[in-house]
């Protein structure tokens, strides 16, 4: 992938499709959330994504998508992309079918890629602050083997990948798992997770912002997963973790990641903030039957890290929402809407909640203050 010279930055929206885009003085940063419905609109879908990628003169950075079954896998996309590329097929397929894709792009910036078995499983590229590595579309190497050894090999993926980024896990800032069946072992995941963590010394620096979260995939591995990692350049390019003020740390109740973690650059703030749910200050599940409740808890603990970061909703450059059941979306738009928040940048899927009794979660990316405010703008 070559580097591509700045175009201004510029924002579109039609009714499936919300671009956001951050100039830089030497690159630019897109931010694309795609809607479709049906097959012929997950065609149509991707060739506007590829089109946009190609008049920007940019380079993509990774790709989710977001499937309703089995049968809306494009295994033509998944052979011919040059970018980490995940795929996570919801927990009960929508109505129509939809799919549902965010992209993360840059230009003005050579982006190479990292493969594993002649695979892309990864983009490493840097700006004048940070170094970075993004991974995502990670598979076990075994799908037969137990849930454990899947879990095993993941983090192993992972290692392979940041070694080909010249990095380590201590570099890693932010990890996805999306597990399927996520109920059943959750539990036994996050026993690997911490004896990986424990191996790596990831407990004595900086746990990483996560999400995990229930999701099948199109490969019949228990678990697929990816992570951003970055490294410094400058005494100025800082990293720490940012505390949720409405919540205690999610280490004092054995979940090994962070609520959220904060890149500082000169020019800009980037704030990851992990998958979010209805979880007090004791670790114990609020609201517990009551999802409106829930929902209502969760969006103001997240608006609350925002602002202690001197952020809002309008510095949201990219939201996931996962619902427990497909009825329970009308719910969510119509206190989004309640609340003003119905124009930032939103996929919602219907997934498995790490436990029972949590019947929604969301995890938002936010950029600021130091840009004029993104026009964030409904699907």
């Amino acid at each position: 992938m070559n580097k591509t010279s700045v175009r201004e930055g510029r924002d579109t929206q039609t009714d499936n499709f919300s671009m956001i885009s951050i100039p830089y003085s030497d690159h630019c940063e897109y931010f694309v959330t795609v809607r479709a419905e049906g097959e012929e609109g997950a065609v149509e879908m991707q060739q506007t994504i590829e089109s946009m990628v190609a008049e920007e003169g940019a380079s993509i950075v990774s790709q989710d998508v977001f499937i309703s079954s089995l049968e809306d896998f494009d295994p033509d996309l998944e052979k011919r992309t040059e970018w980490p590329l995940t795929w996570v097929i919801e927990d009960q397929p929508s109505k129509p079918s939809l799919t549902q894709s965010y992209v993360w792009a840059v230009a003005g910036i050579e982006a190479q890629p990292i493969s594993i078995d002649n695979r892309v499983v990864g983009i490493r590229f840097e700006d004048d602050s940070f170094r970075y590595v993004r991974l995502g579309g990670l598979l076990p190497e075994d799908p037969e083997a137990s849930l454990a050894d899947q879990s095993r090999q993941m983090f192993r993926q992972m290692i392979l990948g940041l070694g080909q980024g010249d990095m380590g896990f201590n570099d890693v800032v932010r990890t996805w798992f999306f597990n399927r069946d996520i109920l059943s072992w959750y539990s036994e995941f996050n026993q690997v997770r911490n004896d990986f963590f424990r191996n790596q010394r990831v407990f004595e620096g900086l746990v990483p912002a996560s999400t995990g979260i229930g999701g099948n995939n199109p490969f019949n591995a228990a678990l697929t997963g990816g992570l951003l990692a970055v490294q410094p350049k400058t005494e100025k390019a800082l990293v720490h973790v940012v505390p949720s003020p409405l919540q205690n740390s999610a280490l004092e109740y054995g979940s090994s990641f962070s609520r959220a973690v904060e890149l500082t650059l000169p020019t800009s703030r980037r704030l990851l903030v992990s998958g979010t749910a209805s979880i007090g200050p004791d670790g114990l599940t609020r609201h517990v039957g009551d999802v409106r409740a829930q929902m209502e808890f969760t969006l103001e603990v997240v608006q609350e890290i925002l602002q202690s970061r001197e952020m809002d909703w309008p510095h949201v450059v990219r939201a996931y929402a996962y619902l427990r059941e497909t009825e329970e979306e009308e719910a969510f738009w119509a206190i989004l809407k309640d609340h003003h928040l119905d124009r930032i940048p939103l996929i919602t899927a219907c997934q498995t909640i790490c436990r029972d009794d949590l019947l929604f979660e969301i995890e938002v990316e936010a950029r600021g203050p130091h840009h004029e405010l993104p026009k964030n703008r409904r699907l």
